[in-house]
């Protein structure tokens, strides 16, 4: 299972390179899966929902979403722990130990806001350009003020398919060749010292706008690829 932030955008990618993947998946070891499109509306409804709640103003004037309300990510991620997996355990199988989510800028944001606070939830998270320079690089303080990682038991919610005992989800953040990578460098490095599984990638010639569908493919690969066992 796959949730695709953005999803007016990033659904049709997602869903298109998923089943060309499954299609040579001799080839690829990719398997058919679920993919979940969760659309974000306006840039307002985007700075409320993926943003976490900072102990100081998350954007400064000049910067984008400045003056909108944030703080949302939290109810966000809620939603779709307590209302559209269950729903989805419903009507499908899903392998409690393959579920991704990937965003782009806030929509990468507020992925790696779910892998610090609720790792459990996901078992690979692909974050495309995340917008760290929220709050002057708040994510980067929560990072290094977390207690050296340990194994989690995930919590079940009522109708949810079980998940297993396992360490911290998995991580891949990517940044476009005409970006700045150094606040990415330094959020992967403070991961890593906290025991998460951290793979960076530069895209060549991407700029922010452009570094989405060039990640998709990643995420695809992390959630729907076939078990080595």
């Amino acid at each position: 299972l796959l949730y695709v932030l953005d999803g007016a955008d990033n659904f049709p990618i997602a869903v298109a390179t998923a089943l060309r993947l499954a299609r040579a998946g001799a080839r690829s070891g990719v398997e058919p899966g679920i993919i979940v499109g969760i659309d974000s509306g306006t840039l307002q409804r985007r700075a409320r929902d993926y943003t976490p709640r900072f102990d100081r103003p998350a954007t400064r004037e000049g910067q984008p979403g400045h003056g909108l309300p944030t703080g949302g990510a939290d109810a966000f991620l809620d939603f779709i722990d307590h209302i559209v997996q269950p729903a989805l355990a419903k009507e499908q199988r899903i392998d409690p130990a393959r579920i991704g989510i990937t965003g782009h800028s806030f929509g990468g944001t507020l992925a790696l806001h779910g892998a610090l606070t609720r790792p459990a939830m996901f078992s690979n998270v692909t974050a495309a350009s995340p917008s760290l320079w929220l709050a002057d690089e708040a994510m980067l303080r929560q990072v290094q003020n977390l207690p050296q990682s340990q194994p989690v038991r995930a919590r079940n919610a009522k109708n949810a398919p079980r998940r297993p005992a396992f360490i911290l989800p998995a991580l891949i953040l990517t940044v476009g060749e005409q970006e700045k990578p150094e606040p990415l460098y330094r959020f992967a490095a403070a991961l890593t010292g906290k025991n998460y599984t951290v793979r960076t990638r530069i895209l060549s010639d991407e700029d922010h706008g452009s570094t989405m569908p060039a990640t998709i493919t990643e995420a695809v690969r992390a959630t729907f690829h076939r078990p080595t066992s």
